[in-house]
């Protein structure tokens, strides 16, 4: 009961490469699914995304020739949906302004090795809320080609908990078929989930009306979750990641540290 791995191409813009190398080498040990293609100028990333196809960019601010906002703002004009992460060592109220008004999809610090599996959670979050707005655009001309073309699972609720629509991911992540799935309440096809911290997520994502990512262990499969939650007025939407592999080399990596 998984979802389908699906590569999440990211450029990585920094003018020392040593760091570039070594950034790529902690998001990749962090996501298996990342695959960091390095540059080391603005201009050499805007070559690279000439000539090939990437989910993500993630850049330095500080860069000779054309520093990370301008470099942004470049990008912005031919990619204007691009997800881009400024990955900087000069942080400033004034520099997160400028890259906020020049269309940043998010801000980040360099610090410790920590300060990567944060990177990696916003990577992973930027690139899947846009691929959901793609899907969502895609839906208003082919409802099923939205259903069935993401690798995770996605699926929808209405406000009485029923399925109203799910992709082929979702399936496989329920082990049921769809037929059986759609128009059946969530909590009587699985009344095992009532008792998980999902069921008051989901409930106060529907009452409140506010987007959630979470992070729980789902006991019933002895497995854990990443789900990105968007309420609507009809109900929620759902994508959601099975992240059991990254949680124990997590717990891994921690137990290596108190040795």
């Amino acid at each position: 009961m998984q979802t389908k791995e699906e590569t999440i191409r990211v450029l990585h813009v920094d003018d020392e490469p040593d760091f570039a190398e070594m950034a790529a080498t902690f998001l990749e040990r962090e996501d298996k699914r990342f695959d960091i293609e390095t540059a080391t100028s603005a201009n050499d990333g805007l070559t690279c995304l000439a000539e090939q196809e990437f989910d993500c960019v993630v850049s330095d601010y500080d860069m000779p020739g054309q520093d990370g906002i301008a470099f942004l703002k470049t990008v912005r004009e031919t990619y204007p949906d691009l997800p881009f992460l400024l990955f900087t060592g000069k942080g400033s109220e004034d520099i997160a302004s400028e890259a906020i008004s020049a269309g940043v999809t998010d801000y980040l610090q360099k610090g410790g090795t920590e300060k990567y599996t944060l990177l990696a959670n916003r990577i992973d979050r930027a690139v899947t809320e846009s691929r959901l707005r793609v899907s969502r655009r895609d839906m208003q001309h082919d409802p099923l080609r939205l259903i069935d073309r993401l690798s995770d699972a996605l699926f929808a609720l209405d406000e009485d908990w029923q399925f109203t629509y799910l992709n082929q991911a979702t399936e496989d992540l329920f082990g049921a078929d769809r037929k059986d799935l759609l128009n059946s309440n969530i909590w009587e096809a699985f009344p095992e989930a009532k008792e998980t911290p999902l069921y008051e997520h989901y409930h106060e994502a529907l009452a409140e009306g506010d987007p959630r990512t979470i992070e729980e262990p789902f006991e019933p499969w002895d497995k854990w979750y990443r789900e990105y939650i968007y309420p609507s007025e009809k109900g929620l939407t759902i994508i959601s990641k099975e992240i059991t592999d990254k949680k124990q080399q997590e717990l891994e990596l921690r137990r290596n540290r108190e040795l």
